[in-house]
């Protein structure tokens, strides 16, 4: 860590601009050259200079109007802030005007931001504010001059000026574009009605799988007063983190922890076979939820005194011994897939597996209707995307059965899921074998069906290839299918990956495309096996029986929309039908939204290509709680598939954390930490800090440059430092924090002493501690809790929020930040690397880029987690969150969900 950090910070109080930018927003190349963390100046974070102002402001949305100010303009955009809550969205276009006597606004924009602070008053009320950043797509001739005048006098003239301001409902994501008509294509046509099921009776919607049992449990509740024993208590269902008991009690047990000692097993209900080990097993767990028994006590319970109460236990720290008998009672119950009761869902997935001419077996899942076996159904097969598995695809295979068709997901050789083989060794050759034998294996278990395929990414490329040669595929569409790869690889990682291979340059295992792999082994075979640019693209193209159907997003910067016009020509009389997915990315499950809206047109087309004979009066919608269940069902089968130890997680963050020192240097990261110090609110009275997760103290160090920047222009004997205290379990990053604290420490005690008034450095203190586990601090000990980056990475995030939760205080505030599924880093490393000047710093950029590969190739295994911001909102509020206030951060790769503890907060209950 550099001696003149602080130096290098000067301005560290007012960083970046206000929200998040756009991605094609490119940055002032006037990078430090140095390869130190922290080394990034301010005015890199900003692509040009801005004017304060103080411009009034009106905002229409339908039929509300807000009042605000336009506080900082550029040629780039501008940023407005209200006093009340706003509905606005990222990527939401804004009409606007500057332009006086303007009658309507005719320049249009984009919501690249938005930023909810809240500061308290010398009276002591909270008050809140909503800052917009707007970035400019097009000015009209007449804002365009005002703007560029007041740029060239260096002032916004304010006086009687006002800026109107409209948002344009996104009523385009239910639509696509057809490329040929430029027409907006509404996915649900008018043949082929929307219907969504009537909500089932209630299923199972927790996060572990639970089986039903009758084990009779000794239950030893631990009160201050010493223990007591109940008995005759009976556990009814059970899970790998917790349990459901049904016993007698006369004290309210919320909140207390119990021993549970299973003694004899009893006949399980409902019919379960489960066999429990004859020895005995004890548990230590805490209430979380009560409430009364029900009329009819289960079989097995005997009510002793008392009222009956049914209680739900969160287990804490489990012994090896009993993890394994719990562990071998949850094994006996668990089935290929979703179990077929008389109530259950409308979707079946049943696992199987197929073999390849190397003996490589791949694993596949079939998804079928549970009410409609038509004879003729179709199969469609959904060969996954580069770095991805057959989970991710669940949505899509549920809109497809639920409509009738019979559907096949499966897992690449050498690729993520459950399939044989590693990794590093995968090459586009078993993307192209897998898909051939299961192809062949669909035509024989069904033979004589129509047979369609959907290929995502650089599956896509690879589909064109094999479907030239399957003489019985019906159909093919292309979701945002790269074209060519050569454009792809320089897009992504702005390196001619391709050219240098062919130049004799040599890579090793680095990052292709977001997987750690064998780069020279990939690079080789794209070439050899003609995938390398667009011409053999074309040729593949010319090769097409099958009807082609192609679905590509508006701001995929994976693929050149000029690729697809050629490929789509090539096609000829083939080519059916290509779509716009409008503000779609390349991965397109990153907005569910649009997602949905491709599936449902997909359906549509496979239904008019390969079922024409069946008349679809009305679509239905799947269930997305269905939809949930299976996805959380196979990411716990994939993590049994792939178990990871407690020491072999240790050593992946130790090696990750080592690969990261560098990250402050990334300016996406330095705008995701001060949307994270922004969040926190004021903390300038000595307030106690929790950074959960700390690593290598990059948040230690950016509380410590801006609290020193704060000490110096408070007002004297206002001002008290706060103090943190770092968790992580990697002891090798807190060493480094630790060094990194006091270096940064001893830099702002030189260049801060100013006379009779010297820098009083935070207390910095790190505790190693394991996050899965309960935290060793007492109840209210923190007054801001901060975990940045973290949450998706442990095995159970509700037991992990509600500790959180716990030593919060009163009125203290929750930071959390998580990556978003499918998350694309590596628009984060293009423009880190834009701004590099010197080999050093893009070979740091490597290294990043790897980390996320490893991060990715976990989360396709199921060991990770990342979720959804309707998903993250319920977590929050399943651990006890009232309010929580969730945005996106970190370039758009992340969310961030603040929210605070109120009085109701202080007893959670499920």
């Amino acid at each position: 860590m550099s001696k003149h950090i602080a130096a290098r910070n000067e301005s560290v109080s007012v960083i970046g601009l206000l929200g998040q930018e756009s991605r094609r927003q490119s940055s002032v190349p006037d990078r430090k050259k140095t390869s130190d963390a922290w080394s990034l100046s301010v005015a890199e974070r900003r692509a040009s200079r801005r004017l304060e102002s103080r411009i009034s402001t009106l905002l229409h949305f339908q039929d509300h109007t807000w009042n605000g100010q336009t506080k900082s303009l550029s040629l780039g955009g501008l940023s407005m802030e209200f006093s009340e809550d706003i509905p606005a969205m990222l990527n939401q276009q804004i009409l606007l005007s500057v332009t006086p006597g303007a009658t309507r606004p005719e320049s249009v924009g984009v919501v690249c931001g938005i930023r909810v602070s809240e500061s308290v008053l010398g009276s002591g009320q909270t008050k809140r504010g909503v800052t917009l950043a707007v970035q400019f797509a097009r000015l009209s001739p007449g804002d365009e001059q005002v703007v560029a005048m007041w740029m060239s006098e260096g002032r916004a003239r304010s006086k009687g000026l006002h800026l109107v301001a409209a948002l344009i409902a996104q009523e385009s994501e239910d639509a696509l574009i057809d490329t040929e008509s430029r027409q907006p294509v509404v996915a649900q046509a008018a043949r082929a009605r929307l219907a969504r099921v009537p909500e089932r009776p209630r299923q199972e919607r927790r996060r572990q799988q639970r089986i039903t049992v009758g084990l009779s449990t000794e239950v030893n509740v631990r009160l201050s007063a010493g223990d007591r024993v109940l008995s005759g208590a009976l556990t009814t269902d059970l899970t790998s983190s917790g349990a459901c008991l049904c016993l007698s009690a006369e004290e309210d047990l919320l909140g207390s922890e119990l021993e549970l000692k299973w003694v004899s097993p009893t006949v399980a209900q409902r019919g379960s076979s489960v066999s429990t080990p004859s020895v005995g097993c004890s548990v230590v767990g805490e209430v979380v939820w009560t409430r009364p028994g029900e009329v009819g006590a289960p079989s097995g319970y005997r009510q002793v005194g008392g009222r009956t109460v049914l209680a739900g236990v969160r287990f804490l720290p489990v012994a090896k011994e009993a993890e394994d008998i719990i562990e071998h009672l949850l094994g006996q119950q668990q089935g290929e897939g979703v179990v077929d009761r008389a109530e259950g869902p409308s979707v079946i997935s049943e696992f199987s597996e197929c073999v390849r001419p190397s003996g490589h077996r791949i694993a596949l899942c079939h998804d079928r209707p549970r009410t409609d076996l038509s004879d003729d159904a179709p199969i469609v097969v959904l060969a996954p995307g580069y770095g991805e598995s057959k989970r991710d695809y669940v949505p899509l295979a549920y809109y497809l059965a639920g409509n009738g068709f019979h559907v096949v997901r499966f897992d690449n050789v050498n690729h993520v899921g459950e399939s044989d083989g590693l990794v590093t060794q995968f090459r586009l050759e078993d993307m192209e074998t897998d898909l051939e034998t299961v192809l062949d294996y669909v035509a024989a278990q069904w033979p004589g069906r129509s047979i369609g395929l959907v290929a995502t990414s650089l599956a896509g490329r690879v589909a064109l290839k094999v479907a030239g040669r399957v003489p019985h595929l019906g159909l093919l569409a292309m979701i945002n299918g790269i074209m060519d790869v050569q454009h792809t690889l320089q897009a992504v990682h702005q390196e001619d990956l391709i050219g240098e291979h062919l130049a004799g340059v040599r890579k090793g295992v680095v990052n292709i495309l977001g997987l750690t792999i064998d780069a020279d082994r990939w690079l080789e075979h794209a070439v050899q096996g003609g995938y390398a640019d667009l011409h053999t693209t074309q040729q593949d193209a010319e090769h097409l029986h099958a009807p082609v159907v192609l679905f590509h997003a508006e701001q995929d910067a994976w693929v050149d929309p000029a690729s697809i016009e050629a490929v789509g020509a090539a096609m000829g009389a083939n080519l059916r039908h290509s779509y716009v997915v409008p503000g779609a990315l390349h991965r397109l499950q990153e907005s569910p939204r649009k997602a949905r809206t491709v599936y449902r047109q997909i359906a549509l087309c496979c239904q008019q290509e390969l079922w024409p004979t069946r008349s679809m009066a009305r679509m239905v919608e799947p269930s997305h709680r269905e939809i949930g269940v299976q996805n959380r069902a196979e990411r716990e089968r994939s993590k049994k598939r792939r178990p990871v130890g407690k020491s072999d997680h240790v050593a992946f963050w130790q090696e990750y954390l080592q690969n990261f020192q560098t990250i402050p240097n990334v300016a996406d990261f330095w705008r995701l930490m001060d949307h994270v110090y922004r969040l926190m609110g004021d903390c300038h009275h000595g307030e106690r800090i929790l950074d959960a997760g700390c690593g290598n103290g990059n948040l230690g160090v950016f509380l410590q440059l801006n609290q020193a920047f704060r000490q110096r222009y408070a007002r004297r004997g206002d001002f008290r430092s706060p103090d943190y205290v770092g968790v992580d379990f990697v002891p090798t990053a807190l060493a480094q924090a630790m060094t990194n604290f006091e270096q940064v420490g001893a830099a702002l005690q030189g260049q801060f002493y100013e006379g009779l008034r010297a820098y009083v450095p935070m207390s910095m203190r790190v505790c190693r501690a394991d996050l899965e586990s309960p935290l060793p601090f007492p109840d209210h000990s923190f007054d801001r809790v901060v975990c940045n980056l973290v949450i998706g990475y442990v095995r159970d995030p509700l037991f992990t929020l509600r500790e959180y939760l716990r030593v919060l205080a009163p009125n203290g505030r929750l930071v959390i930040s998580n990556l978003k599924p499918y998350a694309d880093l590596s628009a984060i490393y293009r423009s880190f690397v834009e701004t590099a000047q010197t080999p050093d710093q893009i070979e740091e950029g490597r290294r990043l880029l790897d980390n996320s590969g490893r991060i990715k190739e976990r989360e396709g295994e199921g060991i990770f987690h990342f979720h959804y911001q309707a998903e993250l909102e319920s977590l929050l509020r399943a651990a006890g969150v009232t309010h929580p206030r969730v945005y996106s951060t970190f370039g758009n790769q992340a969310l961030i969900a603040v929210a605070d503890k109120g009085l109701a907060n202080l007893t959670v209950a499920a």
